[in-house]
């Protein structure tokens, strides 16, 4: 890979967003952990208007601000565990659940489901 390394600025990503139709499925990050990006909730916020959205995530980061980012935005979550965990030790388990609660398509990719 050689293209330039960094994270999008949040003008350059309003920008895109701004001309996309509501209708579009969008999946907001590519390549790398999706909620180290330092604009993560802001970024998903500027989300909410479309009608899919999908996201990836390792789940280390599930922080408070950044489960309410995705509970607000995405249609689709998915979940790598990425440890030789049991569904009971991954700590996100409950995050799991809310997110379907909430009518939120969920994927956990490991050695067990949740």
């Amino acid at each position: 890979m050689t293209y330039p390394l960094g994270d999008m600025n949040s003008e350059l990503f309003t920008q895109i967003t701004e001309q996309m139709p509501n209708e579009t499925t969008i999946v907001p990050f590519f390549r790398g952990e999706s909620l180290l990006h330092p604009c993560f909730p802001e970024f998903m916020q500027k989300l909410i208007r479309f009608r899919r959205v999908q996201l990836a995530t390792n789940g280390d980061l599930l922080t408070e601000p950044n489960q309410t980012a995705i509970l607000n935005a995405c249609t689709f979550f998915s979940v790598s565990l990425h440890s030789f965990l049991m569904p009971w030790q991954f700590k996100n388990t409950q995050f799991l659940r809310i997110a379907r609660g909430r009518g939120i398509d969920t994927q956990e990719i490991g050695r067990a489901s949740c």
